[in-house]
């Protein structure tokens, strides 16, 4: 009975606060309304360290073991919403201890221990940043990870999670491209090694020829970049693919499964891959699968059209697009050169960076570029190499914070050294400088320009809706001096990002 009393006390106060998404506890002791934030003091209570928040607006949150927790009286569940002082090895609770009532009292007289709220969430961005976890705990409660939750956590070395399927949001464990994902993801993706948690391949191999393992439900920012894969499996169970196996420049073939009923963002760039197959029909495909949005065509096991691809459909499509960024005309440009001598030689792509092995003993200035409307975002670029030592060097194409070399050219020179030019002529590349605002190209308000910024960029482009950006963020990547966000302020923040563009702040 006084169980039922306890709670029937609590829904009362529930109906009570039909704004409030949390429950509140009024401070007699204080009645007049501030908008002060009031804390408990920390005490111990089944082995874990325990305070109680409330302040604006009648939100209430409780503090468990340096994690911030939100509790739903819609659910009668809780969600870790932040952790900025959590550290070292963490162990989230699979529940957490509410106030056994609620009363006119001051918060050290409430009293604590009767309720218990599950906890099935991690809040997107809750971890994001830590730099003092190194290893976490997430127990079978959770059901439920969201985007960027461990995004930046660089020193987190080890994941205890269950052996079940959880849901995870974009990039939850961080973005492996960007060099910001968890360091055991992190190894996972510069190996090529598969890496699966909770039912989540996160990490693919680069294998001739891949079948997904049994048991994974979602495969979520997988298999990106890879070289050497030909044919793809993905058996029956897999449900959702997002952002996966893209520029998979040799990727021929692959199957979906018939439990498929979600992918976005994926197959995209590669460029082999002219059809995808489905493991069905089309009445088994008209069924379930309206929120299929790849770029190839999809065709059923009896080569039936059940979908045309999102490349033919977009106004840019190519029949057959050339490689995403290539050395023009390779086979006419000089290559062998004697001391002194100059070479020019043209790039068309997007997104790319020279990388040089041996610019000790050239010059290379970047000399022009102009866009092309050949590729969405795409430009040429003219470079001239000037050799001062004999040797040999050899430019690549480095694909930004990929770390994927598209084309090389490798230059083999002969003759006596002669002094390098010295002073400004002497950089190796003449950047642009322009005059902007501080924040121009911080496009997700992170206080720096990284790639993450034209992917937030490209994301809002896209679909405002669901990859908004704030308002400081919009005004941020508005860059071309034209109103509106458009891909050349795409372009625009890969070159501050390469370097090729400086900015100058008024």
């Amino acid at each position: 009975m006084k169980t039922k009393r306890v709670i029937a006390a609590v829904m009362t106060a529930a109906l009570a606060l039909t704004s409030a998404p949390c429950y509140s506890v009024t401070n007699a002791a204080d009645t007049q309304q501030t908008a002060a934030v009031t804390e408990t003091s920390e005490f111990l209570l089944g082995g874990r360290t325990y305070k109680f928040i409330y302040g604006e607006n009648d939100e209430t949150f409780i503090v468990c073991d340096g994690m911030k927790f939100d509790f739903s009286f819609a659910t009668g569940e809780a969600k870790l919403i932040s952790a900025e002082a959590a550290e070292g090895k963490v162990d989230i609770p699979d529940s957490v201890m509410l106030p056994s009532y609620l009363v006119n009292c001051p918060p050290e007289e409430t009293k604590w221990g009767a309720l218990k709220a599950p906890v099935t969430e991690i809040d997107e961005f809750a971890f994001y940043s830590n730099r003092k976890i190194t290893s976490v705990t997430i127990p079978d409660s959770i059901r439920r990870i969201g985007d960027y939750a461990f995004d930046e956590c660089m020193n987190l070395e080890e994941i205890i999670a269950p052996d079940k399927y959880i849901e995870l949001g974009f990039f939850a464990f961080g973005y492996a491209e960007d060099g910001t994902a968890a360091p055991w993801l992190q190894k996972k993706y510069y190996d090529r090694e598969e890496a699966v948690l909770c039912g989540n391949l996160l990490s693919a191999p680069d294998v001739k020829e891949y079948t997904v393992p049994d048991g994974v439900k979602a495969i979520s920012s997988a298999g990106r970049l890879l070289t050497k894969l030909e044919t793809l499996v993905i058996p029956e169970g897999v449900e959702t693919i997002k952002d996966s196996f893209y520029r998979c420049e040799n990727l021929k073939n692959v199957t979906l499964p018939q439990s498929l009923s979600y992918a976005d963002g994926s197959f995209v760039d590669c460029n082999q891959l002219k059809k995808i197959k489905f493991d069905g029909t089309l009445s088994e495909w008209s069924a379930k699968h309206r929120d299929i949005n790849v770029d190839p065509d999809i065709y059923d096991k009896n080569d039936t059209l059940l979908c045309i691809g999102l490349r033919k459909s977009s106004p840019s499509y190519i029949e057959n697009p050339e490689p995403y960024s290539k050395i023009v005309d390779t086979e006419n440009i000089k290559t062998s050169l004697e001391v002194g001598e100059s070479v020019e030689f043209e790039v068309k792509g997007r997104w790319f960076r020279p990388a040089i092995e041996g610019d000790d003993i050239i010059q290379i200035e970047k000399i022009d570029s102009r866009p092309t409307d050949e590729m969405p975002f795409g430009e040429i670029v003219t470079y001239r190499v000037t050799a001062f030592a004999p040797g040999t060097v050899t430019f690549y194409l480095d694909m930004n914070a990929f770390t994927i070399f598209s084309d090389k050219l490798e230059f083999r020179i002969t003759g006596e050294a002669i002094p390098r030019p010295t002073g400004p002529e002497a950089a190796a590349f003449k950047p642009e400088y322009r005059k902007m605002s501080p924040g121009s190209g911080d496009a997700n308000c992170d206080d720096k320009i990284t790639v993450a910024d034209a992917v937030a960029v490209l994301q809002y482009i896209v679909n405002a809706e669901r990859y908004p950006l704030s308002d400081k963020g919009k005004e941020n990547a508005d860059l071309d001096g034209l109103e509106g966000i458009s891909g050349d302020d795409v372009i625009m923040i890969m070159k501050l990002d390469a370097g090729t563009v400086i900015k100058v702040t008024e």
